[in-house]
């Protein structure tokens, strides 16, 4: 199984609050790869990656998709990142970024800043667009 199958089983089983479809898109180009519905937020898209080193590799439809959806609406992204990562020798984790983050991704992901680290709950926060109680 591909490791951003396995990261979307993943992301699924932990976040059970919102509605998660997979998005097989071979005819569009670039499409993120799951659609999200929540009752906060409506619609957003969540690209899964996984890498094995310090860049998150894109191809150039990806990188258009998220260049032209990267602005925030209200203040809240509506578009997302999620990468596991697994460096040699340190344990995996998993990231959230909004998708104005692709740009430093592509250089080196130690540098960018994640809306989310290791935490499904906060994970799930921050894609359905809960406020802080």
């Amino acid at each position: 199984m591909k490791q951003e199958k396995k990261l979307y089983h993943k992301f699924k089983n932990n976040c059970s609050n919102l509605l998660i479809t997979p998005i097989e898109c071979y005819n569009v180009h670039g499409v993120s790869d799951c659609l999200i519905w929540s009752k906060t937020n409506g619609f957003t898209m969540v690209e899964l990656k996984y890498t094995e080193t310090k860049k998150v590799k894109f191809s150039p439809h990806q990188i258009l998709f998220h260049y032209q959806r990267n602005d925030l609406i209200d203040g809240s992204h509506r578009n997302f990142i999620l990468v596991e990562q697994a460096l040699k020798g340190l344990p995996r984790s998993i990231k959230l970024y909004g998708s104005n983050s692709v740009e430093g991704l592509l250089l080196d992901i130690r540098e960018v800043k994640p809306l989310a680290t290791d935490d499904w709950k906060l994970i799930e926060k921050i894609i359905s667009n809960q406020k802080n109680n």
